[in-house]
């Protein structure tokens, strides 16, 4: 029989700032730390959580779509019909097998879906991957938008009290 391990996890114990209802922890909090320093660390706080989120589906995405040749594959592929990749081959002037690299890479990240035709690749866009890293982008700008409006309206409360 073995023995089980003791819990030796204290309770978390919150300092009683709140910011966006992220409750900022004591042990995360110092004496000589401010309001404004609890508000970065619920900033902190909240940024890492968020961008944990589906963090390897969007490196995927955001890896494909940094290169300048795929974003324009994305652009002829966004007019709805589906190509070839010998047709996409022939609009950009590049060799097959470098064609068939980036397709692959855009299909890795979900952006494109091959449909095979007897011996014809076909591609189409799937808009899904393309908006779900327009909604992180929108979260994000949202969230530090917010961040900075929140200093903001701080900022000057600090100033008086360090006059007072």
């Amino acid at each position: 029989m073995t023995a089980r391990p003791r819990d030796t996890t204290a309770p978390t114990i919150y300092c009683g700032y709140r910011v966006d209802n992220i409750l900022i922890r004591l042990s995360d909090v110092r004496p000589t730390h401010t309001l404004t320093m609890c508000v970065a660390l619920a900033i902190k706080t909240k940024y890492s959580h968020m961008a944990m989120k589906d963090a390897s589906n969007l490196d995927r995405t955001f890896r494909a779509l940094a290169d300048s040749t795929r974003r324009s594959m994305i652009h002829v592929l966004a007019r709805g019909e589906a190509r070839s990749a010998g047709e996409l081959g022939r609009q950009f002037s590049s060799a097959q097998p470098t064609i068939s690299n980036h397709l692959k890479v855009l299909e890795r990240a979900g952006i494109v879906e091959r449909t095979i035709e007897g011996r014809i690749h076909r591609f189409r866009l799937r808009q899904r991957p393309l908006k779900e890293a327009g909604g992180w982008i929108t979260r994000h700008q949202a969230f530090w938008n917010g961040a900075v409006d929140q200093l903001d309206r701080l900022l000057p409360e600090i100033a008086g009290n360090d006059r007072g």
